[in-house]
């Protein structure tokens, strides 16, 4: 997953600014390609700094495109973060962005564009994947912002269900007779892992600059 920010709607909706998405999250996924790990599950994370000094196949690097296409927009934009998940062995990923495209028929190889975004590692007992499924526990992060999976005979219930921050007990969005928990048992899915992405978010990073800045003004 990537971030991208620019300053108005219009252009967030043009296609010049979604296909500079596209170009790089390709190029992200290129160096994630390139790694290779043992275990079951890789994570990476870069900062602005990180990605816009990435070199391209095409020449240059992704602060040099950036700069083309502020020009080229009349328009401040930034390349802010990625997450990259990379997984061996029996592990899977889904990701979705919202709101998601309608006139799509599969999101394969597709770059998804929104202001939301989830990925997710999985393991799965079916050989097929339902990605409607995957879909929906995607769906699920992004809408209900679980703290963390969840574990059975650890974490309890909320008393109230919309304070719920475990995913496992969260009420399903698609079928609110369901737990997501539930859900999951009854596809044989297991989530390992997951990440949530919301455009313009304070990250921990931010939070820790902030203080850092508190601190030295009150000195």
């Amino acid at each position: 997953m990537v971030e991208l920010n620019c300053e108005t709607d219009f252009v967030a909706r043009n296609d010049t600014f979604k296909r500079f998405v596209d170009h790089v999250s390709r190029i992200v996924l290129h160096y994630t390609d390139l790694t290779e790990f043992d275990g079951d599950l890789w994570k990476l994370g870069f900062d602005s700094e990180a990605l816009k000094n990435l070199e391209t196949p095409q020449g240059g690097s992704l602060a040099d495109h950036l700069a083309l296409l502020i020009g080229a927009m009349g328009e401040n934009a930034s390349i802010r973060r990625a997450l990259c998940f990379k997984v061996n062995n029996d592990l899977r990923l889904a990701g979705y962005a919202h709101p998601a495209p309608t006139n799509v028929s599969t999101t394969q190889n597709i770059t998804q564009v929104g202001k939301y975004g989830a990925i997710v590692a999985f393991r799965s007992q079916h050989d097929v994947d339902d990605h409607e499924i995957q879909k929906g526990i995607c769906q699920q992060i992004v809408g209900m912002k679980p703290l963390k999976v969840g574990e059975y005979g650890k974490d309890v219930p909320a008393e109230n269900k919309d304070d719920e921050t475990c995913l496992i007990h969260q009420e399903y969005l698609l079928d609110a007779d369901k737990t997501v928990g539930e859900v999951l048992k009854e596809n044989a899915i297991e989530i390992v892992d997951y990440h949530r992405f919301e455009c313009g978010e304070r990250t921990q990073r931010d939070i820790k600059e902030i203080i850092r800045a508190q601190q030295q003004n009150s000195n």
